[in-house]
């Protein structure tokens, strides 16, 4: 792609330059109706009020004008305000973000990823919406809106935890490292479904990959460098 004023590159995202993303399992609108950036998200989808921000992308609630169905969008700058390394690094990062999800497909324990938008500035992914909140700030990890007592039993957090851990399989199965398991990327559907979010440290490797990979640290650093992992008390 062409870099920008600030070194960062520019151009098309989402085309067959970069990492492809199976048909069968999703729909990426890069096709040239004269800007060379496709389908507008605009065309399809009403986009509402914000429902999450992280370091590098905005996640607000949309509207599908063709099937009435809420959504998440994430919507990720292509000239983001503090990533330091190369803007091709930061490319990729984007591209596998992106790519991880819209390849898994319809998993049980996965947000699931509908499309991908691309413009000038930005790209934008269509998900899955959760909106019951993350692993632990929820009131499903008690059970409470099955009538429990909102005390956690052995086999309610048993059975979080399997859900969780079907989660990473699924990914790995799929060739996807997740690279930052945390509750805080765990989050609730409405009907109360935990499902995994957030690929923007995923990494794509094949199983003859694994030994010849050089060992590196990935997380959250407060998360990686801690001797507990997991703030559970």
């Amino acid at each position: 792609g062409r870099a920008g004023g600030d070194g960062t590159e520019t151009g098309r995202w989402l085309s067959v330059a970069g990492p492809s993303v199976s048909s069968s399992t999703s729909s990426s609108k890069v096709s040239d109706d004269g800007d060379g950036f496709g389908e507008r998200l605009e065309d399809r989808y009403d986009v509402g009020r914000t429902v999450g921000k992280g370091g590098y992308g905005v996640v607000r609630e949309a509207f599908c004008k063709s099937t009435g169905k809420i959504v998440a969008v994430k919507t990720v700058q292509k000239r983001p305000r503090h990533f330091t390394g190369r803007a091709s690094l930061y490319r990729i990062k984007v591209q596998t973000e992106f790519r991880a999800p819209l390849s898994l497909g319809k998993r049980l324990d996965v947000a699931y990823a509908y499309e991908a938008f691309e413009d000038a500035a930005s790209v934008h992914l269509v998900l899955e919406l959760c909106s019951g909140g993350t692993l632990l700030t929820s009131s499903y990890l008690a059970g409470e809106e099955r009538g429990g007592d909102g005390g956690y039993t052995e086999r309610r957090v048993a059975s979080v935890l399997r859900s969780a851990l079907r989660s990473v399989v699924q990914c790995h199965l799929h060739g996807i490292v997740y690279r930052d398991v945390k509750p805080e990327n765990f989050l609730w559907t409405e009907k109360g479904h935990l499902k995994l979010t957030d690929f923007g440290l995923a990494a794509f490797c094949k199983e003859d990959e694994v030994s010849r990979r050089p060992r590196e640290m990935s997380g959250t650093p407060h998360l990686t460098r801690s001797p507990r992992p997991f703030p559970f008390g």
